[in-house]
């Protein structure tokens, strides 16, 4: 069960990824950072979970992506790698309020892509 629920949720931080990402290819002027902000945050907190339900934990959506990044960690210390710091404070306490100006976008896809190569490579 936990190996249908991890793909599940790998394949959800994927396509929240490859969202990010293709917005980005957009001419600059039809950039909407809000969207790659919010959809690179959701990336992180889904690859998060799916390492966490490889790992046999229960993932509950309430969870915040510091709890997560701190279980992550108590699983696994390549963990301690990882600093989402950006995502945790400022305007990104949630995935409805992250900031959407064109530097903090950078900082986010940045963000999510480390965190899926860690987790890819955690999962292998």
């Amino acid at each position: 069960m936990n190996d249908q629920i991890t793909k599940i949720t790998l394949d959800e931080a994927n396509d929240y990824y490859d969202v990010a990402q293709e917005e980005l290819c957009r001419p600059e002027e039809d950039l909407v950072p809000f969207m790659i902000c919010r959809s690179a945050y959701k990336s992180v907190g889904n690859y998060l979970a799916a390492f966490l339900f490889h790992e046999g934990i229960d993932v509950k959506n309430s969870m915040t992506l510091e709890f997560l990044l701190k279980t992550c960690r108590e699983k696994n210390a390549n963990f301690n790698e990882l600093n989402l710091d950006p995502l945790f404070y400022g305007n990104a306490h949630s995935e409805e309020v992250v900031s959407a100006d064109m530097e903090t976008m950078h900082v986010y896809l940045d963000l999510a892509a480390k965190t899926k190569e860690l987790v890819t490579e955690q999962l292998k």
